[in-house]
């Protein structure tokens, strides 16, 4: 049976994290038949752990992915910069066998 504060919670939740609103859809849907408040409580704590090891991951997957590509664009610099050296050195030493 659902009472006024389930559905509260659910209206909170579902606007404070609408990509989750079919979650809160099944759960508000399993408490209407009858599901205790301790499993509505289980799942719910179930639910913001698994969220939060997610988005944990993804922001460690993030901060990695732009650690290479910082790593890599260093490394595209460094050796644009030996090569305007080296060209800079050749043509130098060109222009004084030359002379």
């Amino acid at each position: 049976m659902t009472t006024r504060l389930h559905t509260a919670v659910f209206e909170w939740l579902t606007a404070r994290h609408p990509d989750r609103e079919p979650l809160y859809g099944d759960l508000f849907e399993e408490v209407e038949r009858g599901r205790s408040n301790l499993w509505l409580l289980k799942q719910l704590a179930y639910a913001t752990t698994a969220s939060a090891s997610r988005d944990a991951w993804v922001a460690r997957r993030t901060i990695a992915e732009r650690l290479t590509l910082g790593a890599a664009m260093l490394a595209l610099v460094l050796f644009a910069s030996y090569v305007t050296v080296m060209l800079g050195v050749l043509s130098a030493s060109l222009i004084w066998a030359n002379l």
